[in-house]
């Protein structure tokens, strides 16, 4: 997963995973159907994605197992190679992190980088669904999202705000040198929160 993030109050939360337990996604703008004829990209057609609604997930066909980018920020819904795909976040994106103490776990010295968890204008909505007919049919239990490093200037966290006034849950954080997993129900689709305290090119590996 690579985001160029340039050299210059988070978002209202919606319902997502915990870290570790299930997701659920029950708020409308989260409402979305996968069919298992959408579009699949050749490897080797790179994209850059600056704004639009984006999700990762599993897609489980005859062929085998893949961790894809599905793309919605177009006309119609494309899976792509997460090699291929680029999330360029732009100024849109910086916001200054809350002085409280719940979010002390970001350690900022002025404005992050954030994809927040709820649609921005000219900020990429970058989330992740397990509704891949072929997953959802095929799968026997949970998926497991795993963190498995980051590559930058900074530090990377990625939260989610559920909006009950219990505060922000953090589901990974590059200052943790251990795999993260979050557990994600089937036939689910979420957005989270995440943020970069530096500018620059970050690499982050999930699996």
């Amino acid at each position: 997963l690579v985001l160029a993030v340039p050299a210059r109050a988070f978002a209202h939360p919606d319902p997502a995973p915990t870290a570790p337990g299930s997701s659920t996604a029950v708020d409308p703008a989260l409402t979305q159907t996968v069919s298992g004829d959408e579009q699949l990209a050749p490897v080797g057609t790179p994209v850059e994605i600056s704004s639009g609604h984006v999700d990762m997930g599993p897609r489980l066909t005859d062929a085998g197992w893949d961790f894809l980018v599905r793309d919605d920020s177009g006309a119609v819904p494309v899976w792509r190679s997460v090699d291929d795909v680029v999330f360029r976040v732009g100024e849109a994106a910086r916001m200054e992190v809350p002085a409280t103490d719940a979010y002390s776990f970001i350690h900022a010295s002025g404005p992050a980088y954030v994809i927040p968890q709820q649609q921005l204008a000219d900020v990429v909505w970058l989330g992740w669904n397990t509704q891949d007919p072929g997953v959802v049919s095929r799968v026997n239990g949970d998926v497991a999202l795993t963190y498995g490093g980051h590559a930058g200037e900074g530090q990377f966290t990625a939260f989610v705000d559920s909006g009950n006034f219990s505060g922000p849950t953090l589901l990974w954080n590059s200052e943790v040198a251990t795999s993260q997993p979050v557990h994600v129900s089937l036939n689910t689709h979420t957005h989270a929160n995440w943020v970069f305290t530096q500018p620059g090119v970050h690499l982050v590996r999930l699996t």
